[in-house]
């Protein structure tokens, strides 16, 4: 792969300027994440599905009598649901039944053909499942989160994105199943909204609702603890109906005791029903949609040649040898491909691109690993023979290129390079537990099986001035490099042609680095621009 050219990017962004649309390497639709429709009730993908405080609360549990306030309830309008084969008119008192597909990649490209190019949608605007009749015998199992999750940890993951019918939302969903009972134990739902997330987790047993969290968090995640202390959720669901539920705010937790309902007062009742009912329907039609959506990914970027102007027509290639798989594309005319590919555990992606009489180039070894939902490959130059001015850059994810011998086992280092007369840029990792925050060029972070990191780029000069339109971060030319002790892991290009201060590139979670690719615009101050 070789190096990307500044007159390139210009070109790029004078058409997505007057494409209004353009996102160079993201998807070339108007699908963002965020700046989308306010919704009321969105649910966030978490990377840990269960916080080590959240679940040691939920196993203690808290008996304090509730007087607080619950979210929740119907939504208007909407779409029907699809792929569950459920209708607008049903309403079911009972479980989903079926079990879940579990990783196949021919299944995974025959979804892809039927699909297209499509997000797959879900619609929380009809009541689908209704809450079983209380049984105020049956008492709240404290134990019954940490039990899923410590089964969840042999599952198999996978990451979907979809979109809600009702009012355009972005969803993404992390989803476990057991590969044994082939049932989803577990499923956290992440929701984008234009001031923040809503974190949303779902635990089952045996196919039936037995736990949910759920909080608000603002849009870079850095919050998921003050998130559960203030308005956060813990509830726990037995045989059909809400045994028990935890809200918390300013740090104290008030319940809602199922066996103490009739006590309540009829507005706080009403408000223990809307959220019961919510969280249950919610969870089934989630169970429903994604049960049978296998895990895939956007692999996408642009052809140019050596001038920097975009190439039309280029012919791509992509493949996988140990799947025997290929299949073809050809850029449109901003010099712009992607495909839809089945997540690859077995092998890797390899890119080849052919213009004319132009040398032909490639790009090889994308590994697609779970939880990848898309993966930018920047710009392949091509040019005539002997007409090469840039020079071949490899840019690949889980390769070992010439290794920093200063790094340890257990180390990554995050080098960020780009033109800094087209911008003022810095970068941020945090540490989702603490909440802890690192800012430099280049920086070292340890790693083990617990770490949960996240890494943003950010526009200091239009996040500081207000200008959140700006493309300055986009003209930068930014790539962001991650090696380990063996040599470069995985390596990110900026999006091209998208307004915006803040690039969510990518997170690691364990030791794993996993692409995330968000671009904002729609940000406070409050976080990377005091």
């Amino acid at each position: 792969m070789r190096k990307k050219s500044s007159s390139l990017i210009r070109s790029i962004l004078f058409i997505g300027l007057a494409a209004l649309a353009l996102s160079g390497c993201r998807k070339q639709d108007n699908e963002v994440v965020s700046n989308r429709p306010d919704a009321e009730a969105i649910e966030e993908d978490e990377d840990s599905v269960a916080e080590a405080d959240i679940l040691k609360e939920a196993e203690e549990g808290d008996s304090t009598v509730s007087s607080g306030t619950a979210g929740g309830g119907e939504e208007a309008g909407g779409d029907a649901l699809e792929g569950t084969g459920i209708s607008d008119n049903t309403v079911r008192e009972v479980r989903p039944v079926g079990e879940a597909r579990l990783e196949d990649f021919q299944y995974a490209l025959n979804y892809i053909d039927k699909q297209g190019n499509r997000t797959a949608s879900v619609d929380y605007s009809k009541i689908r499942y209704t809450p079983q009749k209380r049984d105020f015998s049956k008492e709240a199992d404290h134990k019954i989160a940490k039990t899923i999750e410590e089964r969840a940890v042999n599952d198999e993951e996978k990451r979907i994105r979809l979109v809600r019918s009702d009012n355009g939302a972005t969803i993404d969903m992390r989803v476990y199943t057991n590969p044994e009972t082939k049932l989803i134990d577990k499923i956290i739902a992440t929701e984008y909204g234009s001031i923040g997330r809503i974190v949303t987790g779902y635990y089952y047993d045996n196919a039936s609702l037995a736990y949910a969290y759920r909080y608000e968090d603002n849009i870079y995640g850095l919050s998921r603890k003050e998130g559960m202390e203030n308005g956060g959720k813990r509830c726990y669901f037995n045989n059909g109906f809400m045994a028990e539920c935890y809200l918390t705010e300013n740090g104290k937790n008030d319940s809602y005791l199922a066996k103490s309902y009739a006590d309540l007062d009829p507005s706080i009742q009403k408000e223990y029903d809307n959220l019961e009912k919510d969280l249950l329907n919610r969870a089934y039609i989630n169970y429903d949609t994604v049960k049978d959506i296998p895990g895939t990914a956007r692999i996408y970027g642009y052809a140019s040649d050596e001038q920097g102007g975009t190439l039309k027509n280029t012919h791509v290639v992509i493949s996988s040898k140990a799947n025997k798989y290929e299949k073809e594309t050809d850029t449109n005319g901003d010099g712009y491909f992607e495909f839809i590919v089945p997540i690859n555990r077995l092998d890797w992606y390899n890119l080849e691109f052919s213009y004319d009489d132009y040398l032909p180039s490639e790009i090889d070894d994308i590994y697609i690993r779970p939880g990848t939902i898309s993966y930018c490959t920047g710009v392949a130059y091509l040019s005539p023979e002997g007409k090469e001015v840039h020079d071949r850059e490899t840019y690949l994810l889980d390769m070992t290129k010439q290794s920093p011998d200063k790094l340890s086992d257990g180390q990554y280092e995050v080098v960020l390079s780009y033109d800094q007369s087209e911008a003022n840029l810095l970068p941020f990792t945090v540490n989702l537990d603490t909440g802890a925050m690192a800012s430099s060029a280049s920086q070292i972070i340890n790693v083990d099986k617990n770490s949960k990191y996240r890494y943003f780029l950010t526009d200091q000069r239009g996040g500081r001035s207000d200008n959140t339109m700006t493309y300055e971060m986009s003209l930068s030319e930014a790539v962001v490099k991650v090696y380990n002790r063996n040599g470069l892991v995985a390596s990110f290009q900026v999006p091209i042609g998208s307004a915006g201060v803040v690039w969510e590139v990518f997170d690691i979670e364990g030791s794993e680095i996993v692409p995330v690719d968000n671009y904002y615009f729609d940000v406070g101050k409050e976080v990377f621009f005091q």
